[in-house]
């Protein structure tokens, strides 16, 4: 399971990095034929549906009529579909065309220009967010757990049981967490202790009533429960 959760963050991560580059490629490429380009005024002279014409609630792709410097007349269809239609027949709208390929034009609309260059981009810091973001909860999690085998103080707390970490699910299971509690001798204060995620059950594994936990006494709520005794899993 381990090596599910690692190739899930750094799948999610390569895609968002992906998505994000063809965004950002698109961006590019359509602001390059924007500064490239000529402008014309053009006209909307129907409006076709796009895939789902089944459908009553079908994406509407205008369809554009516009001259060319050179007095060439030029029809063409928008990539964007959409419903409501962003346009209405007859309506005048400014298009954006290179010469060399004026059946290539553009609606100076600015999801005419920018929807896929949005939606890659989005798409990509959506996906980007999540691996990345499990990615750094990871390290960190190992840089505290370093620093508290380092600097925090060492020691045994009562061993409670194991339970399911519900809140977390992957491939419908649920994680395992070693429990255990500590009384502070100087405050009396009852301190709770949940082990990291364990993607099998522990309990047999469990040979001894305490745990050594590693604690901020400055601040308890920082800790990590030692499960170096527990057999490393293979996958």
């Amino acid at each position: 399971m381990d090596r599910t959760l690692f190739i899930v963050k750094y799948l999610f991560a390569s895609l968002g990095l992906i998505f994000i580059c063809v965004g950002l490629w698109q961006y590019f490429e359509t602001n390059a034929l924007i500064n490239r380009a000529y402008s014309t005024k053009g006209v909307v002279i129907d409006l076709i549906r796009g895939a789902s014409s089944e459908s009553s609630s079908g994406n509407y792709k205008p369809v554009v009529r516009f001259k060319t410097e050179r007095g060439e007349e030029i029809e063409f269809v928008s990539g964007l579909g959409t419903s409501p239609p962003l346009f209405d027949r007859g309506e005048i709208v400014t298009i954006f065309y290179q010469p060399d390929s004026p059946e290539n034009a553009k609606i100076d609309e600015f999801w005419s220009l920018w929807f896929f260059s949005v939606l890659s981009g989005g798409m990509g810091i959506i996906s980007f967010s999540v691996g990345g973001g499990m990615i750094l909860f990871s390290s960190l999690g190992k840089k505290r757990e370093e620093r508290l085998r380092r600097e925090g103080t060492r020691i045994q707390a009562k061993f409670n049981g194991v339970e399911l970490n519900r809140r977390l699910r992957v491939n419908n299971r649920s994680p395992y967490r070693i429990t255990c509690q500590w009384q502070d001798p100087v405050s009396s204060k009852l301190h709770i202790f949940k082990s990291e995620n364990l993607w099998f059950d522990p309990t047999d594994f469990v040979k001894t009533k305490t745990i050594t936990v590693f604690i901020d006494m400055k601040n308890p709520k920082k800790y990590y429960v030692d499960v170096s005794f527990l057999p490393e899993t293979v996958t």
